[in-house]
């Protein structure tokens, strides 16, 4: 005897870790064709004042590039004939790589070594650094202000802390002062405040590891869409089986490394 799901119900999904870098305010670039190439100004200009006959020296702004190149993402799997003939299996498991596409594009957002991979923002050169141990108030403080003193706030709502659940279970129960009920992380383990700024925690961060810094600066950038191709090519013809590809082309950069700062080593 057949027994139907509950409505609404028809597939229970893996779980996942949380995509979190657009949640956080990393901007898009999209329908990329050639190598991108940015030119970034580095330093500005001051003004002079002059009194009566007085002069000023010209002043030479210097002038930076910031580059991206597409990176190949793939993931394969397998399915039967049958499966896909009798179900909706198709379209459950487009969707099951979509969201895999959109995990992985998350991890090397945040940690990618670059090479074959884009260059997470931990990797980035130039972004400042922390210890972590005996992670408390003024550590927390003390990267808001690193990043404010660099003038690297560009987008006051973009800015955030990103950690670990443990990171952030470890936060909820630390005091910020002494003898009160003031923990350093307020709310969810998800989703949470720290000092007048949101706080987010996902699996897809490094262990002991939290940044701090204006996501607005995040920059992901995709040649075409994601691509999905079906083949039953090979062995599979022989299995009556599918081939399922998921394709994406992407680069990760930071418009300005100063506004991000990385905590590592918490305990």
């Amino acid at each position: 005897v057949g027994v139907s799901a509950p409505e609404g119900l028809s597939f229970i999904d893996v779980l996942r870790n949380a995509s979190i870098i657009y949640r956080l305010g990393a901007r898009r670039l999209t329908d990329l064709q050639n190598d991108c190439a940015i030119p970034r100004q580095t330093t500005g200009n001051s003004i002079a004042w002059l009194g009566p006959d007085g002069s000023t020296t010209a002043q030479d702004p210097a002038f930076g590039q910031v580059s991206a190149t597409p990176k190949t993402a793939v993931i394969v799997t397998d399915s039967s004939e049958q499966l896909l003939r009798q179900s909706s299996a198709g379209k459950v498991i487009e969707h099951g790589l979509a969201k895999d596409m959109a995990v992985g594009t998350d991890q090397v957002a945040i940690a990618g070594a670059g090479g074959a991979e884009p260059l997470g923002v931990l990797n980035t050169p130039g972004i400042g650094s922390a210890s972590g141990s005996s992670l408390g108030y003024a550590g927390l403080v003390s990267a808001q202000t690193v990043v404010a003193n660099s003038n690297a706030i560009i987008d006051p709502m973009a800015m955030g802390y990103v950690t670990t659940p443990t990171v952030a279970e470890l936060l909820k129960g630390r005091q910020r002062f002494a003898g009160t009920d003031s923990p350093l992380w307020r709310g969810a383990v998800h989703a949470g405040e720290i000092e007048g700024v949101r706080a987010v925690s996902s699996k897809g961060m490094p262990a002991s590891t939290m940044i701090y810094g204006d996501f607005s600066t995040l920059v992901i950038g995709e040649w075409g869409p994601l691509a999905i191709a079906v083949s039953n090519g090979g062995t599979r013809f022989n299995q009556a089986q599918v081939g399922i590809r998921a394709m994406m082309m992407v680069d990760v950069f930071v418009t300005a490394p100063e506004a991000f700062v990385k905590i590592t080593g918490i305990d």
